[in-house]
Order: structure tokens, then C-alpha cells, then sequence
């Protein structure tokens, strides 16, 4: 067995801006370091969970709930953006998930608080109060291509909580259980291979601007949106009223368009009153055509292995050194807009994980008919004291 420890971490910006000095930015030999810690020769995953009670503001039970609600999310991200065994490519997500007794064995322990660490953990963390969050893979096969390792929530109480040199993070946040579930959903992408990353739930600065205090109640009001592919049903509320009107056919009290899919080239369209929440279906978005011109996506994680693996033939892996897992969508389609009474319009449609766009003709021009971008998206990118 090699010994490998793999910090995937959020590190506080604030608190590593004391001293200037050399910094490096990328090209650094990583090989099997961002790798997913199990396979499809995994079958099940055991975890364990350690929690200091003096020191995190959530009890136990509460905190397996929102680990359980962690993994069903990766779960389902995988299952919708799932590669189906094609050569080159590797599944993520399709393991039995099983919580134990903590042992030596145990692949992967969540160490909820700082009473939990051993003296090794805390020696080479150096200092744990630094961390919001961090995970370290501490064993792994180039044969098997499996590791194991522990995930490290910090203490939000007592002596060695989270550093807050300047007072803009929220405290004894853990006692609200979606910011941790927003957590621990962050450092489980890392034990899947899935590096910082975009401008979602597993951006470089996620957990910092999630415990913000001047944002940590538009977090709280936030759905868990989807990181690899959109989320099926959503919701736009800003369409310019003439295109509401002249496009798609709304009543001067509807609100918002929703959107429904329906499969993987169709869309409902329905019209939303808001203050009542009724829906009245007004038409379809239909035959989606990927347009190959217009193809954006990118691996969420990639694999490094050499000769030494034996989980893969070299047939599955493409005679390559490296496979791909599920891909981030960024496509465009050509499609066909059918608003009922109306007759059908040729549109464009440009789908990415975080954003839905909708072009079409509108007073002789083509322009944006709707545009939805993710509230959590957008909220990362906010300026906390605006």
C-alpha cells in the first residue's frame, strides 16, 4: 500500500494574507492525486462518523442526516449525468453506501470537530483551525485504484474553531444543518476526484463565502442546486414583458415561465401565477439537435493510472495513461419552439449546469428570450457588503 495524503481543501483566503512571498501557480505533476478514492470494483463504501461534542454545535443524529443527504446528492448526480461504461470513460456513484462501527479498515471517516483528530492528523494539518473543511486521503492502490482516508469538518466552538481574524464569518454555524450539508457536499465531490472547480458548490471559495455572515441567510434560503448537469424543473421570473406577452402567449398576471423536462429533447412550458402558484401549460420546447460547433463540456474529474492498474482493460481505457469521469454540460441545440395557438419558431437553446438561454426571433432580431442563471452561482459571485 502507498502512503498518500491528498489535502482537497478550502482554505480561507483572509487567513493566509499576513506576509507576501513566492507563490506558484499550476503545472505541478499531480499524477494520481485527484484521483476518485473508489470504482466500479468498489461495491460498497463503509464510513464512520466521530463527532466532538463540545466543540460542534449539531448533534450526532443530526449530523448522519445531513451526511446520508450528502452522498444521495452525488448519488443523483451521477446517476443523471452517468457515462454508461464507454471506453475512455469511467461510472462514479454507483457504490452501496453502509455506515459502521469506526475502525482501522473504514474507507472513509467523517471527523466532525477538532476533539476528533489524532496527534498525527493535527500534526501534519499543523493547524486545524485554519480549515473549514479538508479532506485527506491517507492510503491508495495504483493496482486497485482504491483509497480511503478521513473527511475533517472544523469545530465552530470552543479554542480551536475556525480561524475569524476579522470577523466576517458566521460562528456556531454548524448549528444550521444545511451549511453543513453544503460542507460536507463540497469535501465528498473531493473524495470523488472532483477538484475546485467552476462557479458552484465545489468552487475554490464556496465555503468562504457560504459562511459569510453578510450571505449566510441567502444560503440558507437556496435549493441545493446541481453541479454536473441542470436540474430538470425551474423557474424564470425576469422575461421582458412584450416577450411574455408576444412570444409566449402569458396572461398580464402570470409571473414567471416554467420549465419542465420531460426527456432528453423535450421541454414543457407552463405559465406561473405566483401568488397562487398556478400553472397553465402553454406549450413545448422540442427537438433538441446538439450543435457540434457549440460543445463546451468538460470531465468533472479525470483518472491517472499506469501500467500497474488492474481495474481496467486497455481497451477501457483507450490504450491511454488517463480516463474521464461524467461530464459538465455546456451545449448548444437547435430546436423548435411550439407556443399553443401559434405556429412552431426555430430557437436556439444553450444549456450549462448553472444556466439555461433561450434565443429566438423577437420584432425581427434574435435575441435572448429567456435567461435563468443559478441563484448559487450568482451568490458567489456577490460582494458581500454591497
Amino acid at each position: 500500500m502507498k502512503f498518500f495524503l491528498l489535502f482537497n481543501l478550502l482554505l480561507l483566503t483572509s487567513l493566509f494574507a499576513k506576509e507576501g512571498g513566492w507563490v506558484g501557480s499550476g503545472g505541478e505533476l499531480f499524477k494520481d492525486a485527484h484521483n476518485p478514492w473508489f470504482l466500479k470494483n468498489t461495491k460498497v463504501i463503509s464510513y464512520c462518523v466521530q463527532l466532538d461534542t463540545k466543540s460542534f454545535s449539531t448533534d450526532l443524529k443530526t449530523a448522519e442526516k445531513e451526511i446520508k443527504g450528502a452522498f444521495s446528492y452525488w448519488a443523483n448526480e451521477f446517476k443523471k449525468a452517468g457515462v454508461q461504461n464507454q471506453n475512455g470513460r469511467f461510472d462514479l456513484g454507483g457504490q452501496r453506501i453502509i455506515k459502521e462501527k469506526c475502525h482501522k479498515n473504514s474507507d472513509l471517516i467523517f471527523k466532525l470537530g477538532y476533539g476528533t483528530l489524532n496527534k498525527a492528523e493535527i500534526a501534519h494539518l499543523v493547524k486545524p483551525e485554519k480549515y473549514i473543511g479538508v479532506t485527506i486521503r491517507k492510503n491508495y492502490s495504483v493496482e486497485t485504484l482504491k483509497g480511503d482516508g478521513i473527511i475533517y469538518i472544523s469545530s465552530d466552538l470552543g479554542p480551536h474553531k475556525y480561524e475569524n481574524p476579522d470577523g466576517n464569518l458566521y460562528e456556531k454555524a454548524w448549528g444550521r444543518p444545511k451549511l453543513l450539508r453544503f460542507a460536507l457536499i463540497h469535501e465528498l465531490g473531493h473524495v470523488f476526484g472532483i477538484p475546485h472547480s467552476g462557479n458552484s458548490i465545489m468552487s475554490q471559495i464556496f465555503l468562504d463565502q457560504m459562511l459569510n455572515k453578510y450571505l449566510v441567510d441567502a444560503f440558507m434560503d437556496l435549493p441545493v442546486d446541481s453541479f454536473l448537469q441542470p436540474d430538470d424543473n425551474f423557474e424564470s421570473c425576469t422575461i421582458d414583458r412584450k416577450i411574455k406577452t408576444f412570444v409566449f402567449r402569458m396572461k398580464s398576471y402570470e409571473d414567471c415561465l416554467k420549465v419542465k423536462k420531460i426527456n432528453d429533447g423535450e421541454f414543457e412550458l407552463f405559465a406561473l401565477t405566483t401568488q397562487d402558484k398556478k400553472e397553465r401549460r402553454i406549450g413545448t420546447l422540442t427537438s433538441l439537435f446538439p450543435v457540434l460547433w457549440d460543445i463546451n463540456s468538460r470531465p468533472a474529474s479525470v483518472l491517472q493510472i499506469t501500467n500497474a492498474q488492474k481495474v481496467f482493460t486497455p481497451a477501457e481505457t483507450g490504450f491511454r495513461s488517463f480516463m474521464y469521469g461524467p461530464l459538465i454540460q455546456d451545449q448548444g441545440y437547435k430546436a423548435t419552439l411550439m407556443i399553443d395557438g401559434t405556429l412552431p419558431k426555430s430557437v436556439y437553446v444553450k444549456i450549462r449546469s448553472t444556466s439555461f438561454a433561450l434565443y429566438g426571433e423577437h420584432k425581427k432580431k434574435i435575441e435572448p428570450l429567456v435567461i435563468t442563471q443559478s441563484p448559487l452561482s450568482l451568490l458567489l459571485l456577490k460582494d458581500p457588503i454591497q
